[in-house]
């Protein structure tokens, strides 16, 4: 019921691989937690998503990790339907950083749990 495609990634200096799920009934989703660039041709394997769940380490730029403002960005061009910002440092407030986002982005969180419909 569930076809399973590695994205390959940059995490720093090191290629990695966030993954993208795609339901039998449709729904398809993106896990990319560890990730600091996303290679033209992978991002267009990553069009026309649900959700998309994408590392978000912290505001300040990181040498191996997407910080707000780059994840964000991606987002913008990827357009997916729904956005959870994971990784997230504790060098940031979980609440400030939820009421910055708009409606269809959220950080997650310890114990979230996602509904794939």
């Amino acid at each position: 019921d569930l076809t399973i495609n590695p994205i390959p990634v940059i995490h720093g200096m090191v290629d990695t691989h966030g993954y993208r799920f795609d339901t039998q009934n449709g729904f398809s989703f993106a896990y990319l937690p560890d990730v600091k660039i996303i290679p033209e041709d992978s991002m267009y394997l990553l069009v026309k998503l649900d959700l998309l769940i994408i590392d978000s380490l912290r505001i300040a730029p990181h040498s191996t990790h997407l910080s707000v403002s780059e994840a964000l960005a991606i987002v913008e061009t990827l357009a997916p339907k729904r956005t959870v910002l994971t990784h997230i440092s504790h060098e940031m407030d979980h609440a400030t950083l939820a009421a910055s986002l708009t409606k269809n982005i959220s950080p997650a969180y310890d114990g979230l749990r996602i509904s794939l419909k």
